[in-house]
């Protein structure tokens, strides 16, 4: 299903506070569907193929492209109008927001389009190594609604929980990439594997990155 804006009433853009704290319902929804997006990626790496559920993930990945722009250019309309130094900066803010969420949902397409690769090429990662993607999307997601708590609260405190978090995941992600040139060393791994599994890793990291992007919004 295409995306259509929910909360964001051109009418009330000349009432800025309301208008924000619409636009930042529309900006919780586009961390929704990032979670969505994580959730049809574990089913895929769960189950095997799907194409009804992969469809879902590009498509999650095109409406948050449009979900990005609509609320760039609802929160930038208010910039037009003389507003207080306040409502600038939460404008910019929202609009940061928004474009670190879409960021999230480019990379967990590349995570798909990298394991695809890897599937439509005959080729199948070793258990172990499935393993290793499947906890980073698990990781990946659960960072998601945490930092999708933060900004609900726009707790300020909870940024360095955020950055703590984001820093273990990659600490976790580097272990996996340095086991999988171990593995690399002594196996005659298919060069398709090898690639395509760093690039998996790479995904989860970016996104992993772009979400403590949006949680350090509220330091600005």
């Amino acid at each position: 299903e295409a995306y259509k804006p929910k909360y964001l009433d051109k009418r009330l853009l000349n009432q800025a506070p309301i208008a924000l704290e619409q636009a930042k319902k529309e900006i919780l929804r586009m961390g929704d569907f990032c979670l969505e997006m994580c959730d049809d990626l574990q089913q895929i790496l769960n189950t095997g193929r799907n194409g009804e559920v992969e469809e879902g993930i590009f498509r999650g990945e095109e409406n948050l492209d449009v979900a990005q722009m609509e609320i760039a250019e609802y929160v930038s309309a208010l910039l037009h109008d003389n507003v207080s130094h306040e409502v600038a900066v939460s404008a910019r803010r929202e609009i940061k927001q928004a474009d670190e969420f879409e960021s999230v949902s480019d990379h967990i397409r590349n995570a798909l389009k990298s394991y695809l690769k890897i599937r439509n090429a005959g080729e199948e990662l070793t258990d172990v190594a499935m393993a290793e993607v499947k906890d980073l999307c698990t990781q990946v997601r659960a960072y998601c609604v945490q930092v999708l708590d933060i900004l609900k609260e726009g707790n300020k405190a909870r940024v360095a929980e955020a950055t703590e978090r984001n820093k273990q995941i990659d600490t976790v992600a580097k272990h996996y990439r340095d086991c999988h040139m171990q593995r690399i060393a002594v196996t005659c791994t298919a060069p398709v594997k090898s690639l395509v599994y760093s690039d998996i890793i790479i995904a989860f990291r970016r996104a992993n990155d772009h979400l403590l992007n949006v949680a350090e919004t509220l330091q600005g």
